[in-house]
């Protein structure tokens, strides 16, 4: 399906047929490396120049519950006019931001350069919700550390390895691109893709900021429940060492051999008030030490 949007320079088809992409390969007689990967639709960014074609390959991110799904946007970029391939349809703020622009200064590079600012743009709203919630489960994880906030900030950290690879893919491209190495791309144009490539830079090294983050919250979380368990395992420790006296007293008043003098009052009263004395001593012990 084609939908004509000043359709002398641009050209705007969506399509997830591969039938599809091959016709407009034979149409525009791609050279066959480009029109392999304009029908394998893969999954990386990158820039394939032809003779009268340079093939722009993106991935517009999106975030949907644990996974991060990729949007394929194909550019073909010509010297007098750019083709736009891609499935469901173009975000409405692409065509927004080309139709602010005055008609006559319009050209294909132009138009090129928008669609990548726009998609090196996509990556900062997801990162602040990621950091967003990674904060709330920070804060509560100090508290009340639970098994399914680990759970969600793996999901996260696995999301933002997901939009590094991305990202560095869509550097690679912007960096050809800025550095004059395609001749189809105007060179008048290149410090629009050299801007970009400096904001997905800034993506590059917040992604990495957020994973390291991510790492420390995780290592506190681990820290917290250490810290919780060794302080349960104090406690049970002593109240086995309150009792240990309190066993080897009953214990040893049990026994019966006729040679044991327990069996005078006195001994027994004895017996009676070390087993009530001795773990009120240890319990004040242990209090005036600060290990209760």
């Amino acid at each position: 399906m084609e939908a004509t949007a000043l359709s002398d320079i641009w050209r705007d088809i969506e399509t997830t047929e591969p039938s599809d992409r091959r016709k407009l390969a034979k149409e525009l007689e791609l050279p066959d490396l480009q029109a392999r990967v304009l029908v394998q639709d893969r999954q990386l960014s990158q820039a394939i120049e032809g003779d009268d074609w340079l093939l722009i390959q993106l991935e517009l991110p999106e975030v949907k519950r644990r996974d991060v799904v990729l949007r394929n946007l194909t550019l073909l970029l010509g010297a007098s006019q750019i083709v736009t391939i891609h499935a469901g349809a173009l975000d409405a703020e692409i065509a927004e931001r080309v139709q602010t622009r005055h008609r006559e200064s319009l050209t294909p590079s132009l138009i090129a350069s928008i669609i990548l600012q726009y998609t090196v743009e996509q990556f900062t709203p997801i990162l602040n919700k990621i950091d967003d919630v990674t904060d709330q489960l920070e804060d509560t994880m100090i508290r009340t550390p639970q098994r399914k906030q680990v759970q969600q900030l793996f999901m996260y950290k696995r999301q933002l390895a997901d939009l590094r690879k991305v990202v560095l893919s869509l550097m690679n491209t912007l960096n050809g691109l800025s550095s004059g190495r395609y001749e189809l791309f105007e060179e008048r144009y290149e410090l629009y893709a050299r801007d970009s490539y400096d904001y997905a830079w800034r993506t590059h090294e917040l992604i990495d900021t957020m994973r390291d983050l991510l790492t420390s919250a995780l290592d506190m979380y681990l820290s917290v429940v250490s810290n919780r368990m060794n302080d349960v395992m104090k406690r049970l420790t002593l109240v086995t060492t309150i009792f240990m006296p309190i066993s080897f007293l009953t214990g040893l008043g049990g026994m019966n051999f006729s040679q044991l003098p327990f069996h005078d009052d006195t001994a027994f009263v004895i017996i009676m008030v070390l087993i009530v004395v001795m773990p009120l001593l240890m319990v004040w012990y242990f209090v005036w030490k600060k290990w209760l």
